[in-house]
């Protein structure tokens, strides 16, 4: 890559050494979510008509920049916000009222907070072909990989 001329040249040659390293150093993992349970639940479908409604203003507020649509579109998003913010919280109440185990309350409590998120550690990793799976192994690919990137 340093003997090239070529300044385009030499992009596509980090390019391709970038992505063989990336293709070689990585996989893709996909996961399975069960936390949603109550996400959005409280979101009617007249709820959601209005947020496309407030999107809507918005996009006319854009397009034509009068101090008529921006009051419009200010308004409309205030109210809804409010109303939003009643929802969840009647939604939620309503939930914690219903719970009959002191799981499900703390279920619900979780997912309000955001206390439920599944930690994301990496586990193994596969780089030079070998897989690594102790901690100091897949901190020393990483370093090994980020030193060796511009070389």
């Amino acid at each position: 890559m340093y003997e090239c001329k070529d300044v385009n040249e030499c992009y596509d040659i980090f390019i391709e050494k970038f992505e063989k390293i990336h293709k070689q150093s990585t996989t893709i993992k996909t996961h399975n979510n069960n936390n949603k349970e109550y996400e959005n639940k409280w979101l009617t479908k007249s709820l959601k008509n209005a947020i496309k409604k407030k999107f809507n203003l918005y996009k006319i507020y854009i397009r034509n920049k009068t101090m008529e649509n921006e009051l419009r579109y200010k308004n409309y998003k205030k109210r809804l916000k409010n109303i939003l913010k009643k929802e969840k919280y009647d939604f939620y109440q309503n939930e914690i009222d219903k719970c009959t185990t002191k799981t499900k309350y703390w279920n619900i409590i979780n997912n309000l907070t955001g206390m439920n998120k599944t930690d994301s550690t990496i586990t193994k990793i596969k780089f030079n072909n070998k897989i690594y799976n102790t901690d100091i192994d897949i901190a020393n690919s990483f370093n090994s990989f980020f030193s060796t990137i511009g070389t």
